[in-house]
């Protein structure tokens, strides 16, 4: 029996796709059915997983019928060609869906950090995506003229393939990093304890670890190069590619899903509350701090702390209605949270 990469190729791709579906399901939950407050970051996550979702296949069908996976000594000439196929619709699914999938972060940043300097550095960056996008979609669309590549045929006069691929995985890396970056400086000078705030860093800096990836998958790619076994050796790069890509949408989604873990399963959050005999019950009582932006938009992010008895907490929900700062601390609430209560109290 020949070595076969197959079934840890097929594994890895399938699971990775399955979770990275999976947040965005929640996600589009938490965003339409408890906030009420679906954007355009959440569309363009949608289309970055519908992408993913065309990696994904190619990349199956790779497998199935381009002998990925296999030594090439025991590939035919016709699972060559169709395993060429498959790669170069691949390369081109994968660059849109990573440019979809950094544009989906660049557009929540803008809606979560709503100060001019936040707003212009994402806006700078989508502009600069989009070129770049275009430039690098160009370059492996028409890498190969006439593309040979889909006829079977051997002559073609291609740039080098090595090259492109090694820029594309550099500068992917690159603006992963500048994204990833963004909201560390406004999060740090946000007024709220260290632990509050290491939390939230925490949750924007998930993003680097789809860095970390990217760093696999380029020295896997140049594993690839001059290899005189290419069709195993690009085995797994195959993989990394659909785990890194399948990655950057799971960090896209897993910050918005703290308002469904809180409402379904409050315990992993460590808020389910047991009733005790104190008579006392500490409360937490936001004070607004006003940012450049508008009233959707702005972050509580200050909390001030008193005592009250329980006689008085009784007499003050039976004389208005409940205020959410008076159930939610700052570690409890997300700023999605936020910004629906906000919308709620118009």
């Amino acid at each position: 029996m020949h070595d076969t990469q197959r079934p840890q190729i097929y594994a890895l791709t399938i699971i990775f796709t399955a979770l990275a579906f999976t947040s965005l399901c929640l996600r589009l939950y938490t965003r339409q059915r408890i906030l009420r407050n679906l954007g355009a970051d959440d569309i363009a996550i949608v289309i970055a997983q519908i992408l993913s979702f065309g990696v994904t296949i190619a990349t199956i069908v790779q497998l199935a019928i381009g002998g990925l996976g296999r030594h090439t000594e025991f590939a035919s000439r016709d699972e060559l060609l169709a395993g060429l196929k498959a790669m170069y619709s691949n390369l081109l699914i994968y660059n849109v869906a990573q440019l979809v999938t950094k544009i989906s972060f660049l557009i929540q940043y803008r809606r979560l950090f709503p100060t001019a300097g936040i707003r212009a550095a994402c806006l700078y960056g989508m502009v600069f995506l989009a070129v770049w996008g275009f430039i690098q979609l160009f370059i492996t669309a028409f890498s190969c003229i006439p593309l040979e590549i889909i006829v079977p045929k051997w002559k073609n006069r291609c740039i080098p393939t090595f090259p492109v691929l090694n820029v594309n995985a550099v500068m992917n890396i690159v603006t992963d990093f500048m994204i990833f970056l963004i909201p560390c400086r406004p999060v740090v000078k946000l007024q709220m304890a260290n632990k509050q705030k290491a939390h939230l860093l925490i949750v924007f800096c998930l993003g680097f670890f789809a860095c970390v990836i990217s760093i696999v998958r380029l020295h896997e790619l140049h594993r690839t190069k001059n290899s005189s076994d290419p069709i195993w050796d690009s085995g797994a790069t195959s993989y990394w590619s659909v785990i890194e890509l399948n990655v950057g949408i799971l960090c896209a989604c897993l910050p918005t899903i703290r308002p469904f873990i809180k409402k379904f399963v409050p315990r992993l959050l460590g808020t389910a509350t047991q009733p005790t005999n104190h008579n006392y019950k500490l409360s937490a009582i936001p004070t607004r701090v006003t940012c450049k932006g508008d009233a959707e938009t702005n972050i509580y992010i200050h909390k001030e702390v008193e005592f009250q008895s329980t006689t008085e907490l009784r007499s003050n929900n039976a004389a208005k209605p409940p205020s959410w700062g008076r159930e939610d601390s700052m570690d409890e609430t997300s700023i999605d949270e936020v910004q629906a209560k906000n919308r709620a109290k118009k």
